[in-house]
Parts: C-alpha cells; sequence; structure tokens
C-alpha cells in the first residue's frame, strides 16, 4: 500500500472505473503492481474501500434500471458488437498490458486476445435468435406469458491468470441478457481490464461496465455483501471461493463459482509417443501450468514410461526462458510473487513427503532478469497417492 506522490510521473496508475469515467480510490490509496519478468514495481492499482462499493453498486444499478437497456435487445446486441469492435482495434495495447501485468508470454496472450471479441459477438448473434423479452401464449381458457428477466446489477470476480478472457466469459452473456456489471479483477493483475473498460466507454452506456481494484477482503466481500447486488460470479481459488459463497450465502444471493482443478493426463502402452507427448507438454506447461485446467498428474503405462520421460526432458531441455514480450520466449514468469513462493514450497514438500525430482525443482535464473519470477519446468515421480502435490492445485509447472 502506498500514497500516491504526485511527483512520481514515471509510474502507471490504474484507478477505478466508475460510471463511465475513471475515478481516484476515495482513501487515495494504492497497490504496487510488480511485472513478474523483471521483479520491479511498473505501476500501481486503486486500493478500493467500502465507499468506492458504494459509489459503483449505485452507478451500476441507476445503468440497470434504464427501460432503454433492459428491454431493448437491439441495443444491447449494438452495443456487443460495438465493444467487440473495440477490442479490435486496441488489440496491441490490450495485449501489452496484460503482458506487463501478469507475465504471461506475448504469444499466448495474443492467441487470447484474437478470440476475445468472439465472445461478444457470440452473445450478440445469440440473442438475435432469442425469442422476444415478452412471450404471451394463448391457450383456452388460459393465458400464460414467458418473460426474460436479468438478474439486475452482478458481481463478476476475476482471476490474475487470464483477466480479460475470464471478464469475456463473465461480461458478454450478463450484458446479453440486460445487466449491468461490476467487474473485481485479482488486485494481482488489474491493469488490462481497467484499461479494456476504459477503451469500451465511448460505445457502452455509462454506469453498465465498472471496475473496481482492491483487495478481496475490502472490496470483493463489500461487493458481494451489497444489497442491490442480485447475482455473483467468482473465479479462483477455493478458499476464496468458499469465502464468496460464504458472504453470499448470507444474503441469499445465486452464485456461481469457477475454482481449481486437479487433472490427470492419462497415456496407455498404445498411445502415439510423439503427439502424446506433445499433448503433455501443452497441458502442464503452456501458461506455466497457472490454468486450472492443467493437466498437472501423469498416470502412465509402466511399459512406456522411461521412453516418454526421456521425450519429456529433450522436449524440455528445448525450451527457451526469457522476456514474455519476446515471440520466441517459450517459458516466461510466474505472475506474482506469492504464487512464485508457493510454487516453490509445494515441491519442497513434496520432496518432504517422499518425492523424488526427474528434472526441475528450482527458481530458474535467467539473463537480464535476475529478479523475476521464473520456476523451472519440474517433473517428480515416486509421489503417493497421498502427497499434498498429487491432492492439491499447484498452479505451476510442475508434473507428478
Amino acid at each position: 500500500m502506498v500514497r500516491v506522490n504526485e511527483s512520481d510521473c514515471m509510474m502507471r496508475y490504474f484507478s477505478h472505473f466508475i460510471n463511465g469515467e475513471t475515478v481516484k480510490p476515495q482513501n487515495n490509496d494504492w497497490i504496487d503492481s510488480v511485472n513478474p519478468a523483471t521483479g520491479k514495481i511498473w505501476a500501481r492499482f486503486a486500493r478500493g474501500n467500502a465507499v468506492d462499493v458504494e459509489l459503483a453498486v449505485n452507478a451500476a444499478y441507476n445503468a440497470y434500471q434504464k427501460p432503454e437497456w433492459r428491454a431493448d435487445s437491439n441495443t444491447r446486441i449494438n452495443v456487443l458488437h460495438a465493444i467487440a469492435d473495440r477490442i479490435d482495434q486496441n488489440f496491441e495495447q490490450l495485449v501489452e498490458v496484460e503482458v506487463n501485468d501478469n507475465g504471461k508470454r506475448i504469444r499466448e496472450v495474443n492467441g487470447q486476445m484474437s478470440t476475445l471479441g468472439g465472445w461478444y459477438r457470440h452473445f450478440a448473434n445469440d440473442l438475435e435468435k432469442l425469442a422476444p423479452d415478452k412471450l404471451t401464449l394463448d391457450i383456452k381458457d388460459i393465458t400464460a406469458r414467458l418473460e426474460l428477466m436479468p438478474y439486475g446489477v452482478i458481481a463478476a470476480i476475476t482471476a490474475w491468470n487470464s483477466p480479460l478472457m475470464i471478464a469475456a466469459w463473465k461480461l458478454a452473456p450478463a450484458l446479453a441478457a440486460g445487466n449491468a456489471v461490476i467487474i473485481k479483477p485479482s488486485e494481482m493483475a488489474s491493469a488490462s481490464t481497467v484499461v479494456f473498460a476504459e477503451l469500451i466507454a465511448p460505445v457502452t452506456p455509462a454506469g453498465l461496465v465498472n471496475v473496481l481494484t482492491g483487495f478481496g477482503n475490502e472490496v470483493g466481500a463489500a461487493l458481494v455483501a451489497a444489497e442491490k447486488v442480485r447475482k455473483v460470479t467468482f473465479t479462483g481459488s477455493e478458499i476464496g471461493g468458499a469465502k464468496v459463497a460464504g458472504v453470499a450465502a448470507q444474503h441469499v444471493k445465486p452464485t456461481t463459482l469457477e475454482l481449481g482443478g486437479k487433472s490427470p493426463q492419462l497415456v496407455f502402452a498404445d498411445a502415439d509417443l510423439e503427439s502424446t507427448v506433445n499433448g503433455v507438454m501443452s497441458g502442464i506447461f503452456l501458461s506455466n501450468g497457472q490454468t486450472c485446467v492443467a493437466g498437472s498428474r501423469l498416470i502412465i503405462h509402466q511399459s512406456i514410461k522411461n521412453e516418454f520421460i526421456n521425450k519429456l526432458l529433450d522436449r524440455i531441455a528445448k525450451l527457451k526462458f526469457g522476456d514474455p514480450m519476446d515471440y520466441h520466449t517459450d517459458v516466461g514468469p510466474i505472475a506474482n510473487k506469492p504464487q512464485f513462493e508457493k510454487v516453490l514450497a509445494m515441491i519442497a514438500t513434496a520432496l518432504d513427503e517422499g518425492a523424488t525430482i526427474v528434472t526441475g525443482g528450482y527458481a530458474q535464473t535467467v539473463d537480464g532478469f535476475d529478479n523475476g519470477y521464473f520456476v523451472a519446468p519440474t517433473i517428480l515421480e515416486n509421489v503417493s497417492v497421498d502427497a499434498t502435490i498429487w491432492q492439491e492445485e499447484v498452479f505451476g509447472p510442475v508434473l507428478c
């Protein structure tokens, strides 16, 4: 936490985005954001509080109340298409900010960003195919009416691994249905979401898309508990999801949780080894294992184990570590220091519980990035099914 120094002109500041404009935090507090490749502070995010939450909730509620938004599906269709166009027009800016913010390789972010506008167009097209918002059915002696109703104000809490992609999965259908949304990105990676909201402001009615930055226990909890918030959607850890569900349950709010995973990859004796190695490599080491669908457990037939592992080792040895902004980089940094430390700690725990290292298991030194959060791709064997690393999500480049 820091206080703003107005003379600090080299630092990038990302404020809240409320009711169509940037809004500084009410207490003028900010959160340092560290570029995970360099280990240096590159930006600061607004540290929100309950007052900021109230401003955003009221803005969203007032925007939702306007009948032209809720009742006119053509308006929503046009807005969704316009958002998609703004994404395409500002593609490079969004990519650069997200790479700086969470260290994901530019090749991967480019891939995600190239599909981002498609989510908004998809739901715009779906909306065109839906039945009218109000449909009256005349049956003998019975009059029935089907009326499609939005929730109202939705709180969308997103994760740090793919901020804009996860936001799109929540925001696009919510807007299509006629809701107003407050996005609360992770305090570890808020920049791209703020920039996105600013970029779509010219084509989006004020108050329909708001962004609040800050800590979960200060902003997230207040947002979930806010009376005018009628629906909550959360992507993140099981611990965070349990907290969100607990607060939402106290207010009997419908909640959607997308949490962690511990996916196994099964390799049978008759598998095509070359293509399967490709699948296992991308399954765990793409995104440094920082995805809820990472294939972090490998179950392989004993008869092909040695040959398969050797092929994996050959592939790992050829990986290039470096700047995530470099298109030639194969392995970038872990997204933030707490996660970097967690990954190394889980490897240490695995060793204490009897596992042995096949490769990796350490913080990787990378020329020019001495303070970056790099972890060598790791393979562990002799892992018990009761071991912590077999049972719990690592969210890092660790295969066991």
